[in-house]
């Protein structure tokens, strides 16, 4: 089953899983770069939400959503 969640502080080790395993599919290295556990964590408490894409309960996927308002690198 197939479904959509939003991301909770618990979801951040699987979702680094995600990114690390596209990172080492990817053939030009500079094309892609991951995101570390404070940058993730400040997207589901702070800075926007994260949505999980789920099939038979694992997360196959995310969509990082972000709002940084006045932050410095915006």
């Amino acid at each position: 089953m197939e479904q959509i969640t939003y991301a909770v502080k618990e979801d951040i080790g699987k979702i680094k899983a995600v990114m690390q395993t596209a990172f080492e599919a990817t053939k030009s290295k500079d094309w892609y770069v991951t995101d570390d556990r404070e940058f993730l964590e400040r997207h589901i408490n702070e800075e926007g939400y994260i949505l999980n894409y789920m099939v038979a309960g694992t997360i196959a996927g995310f969509l990082l959503i972000r709002h940084p308002k006045l932050a410095e690198d915006n």
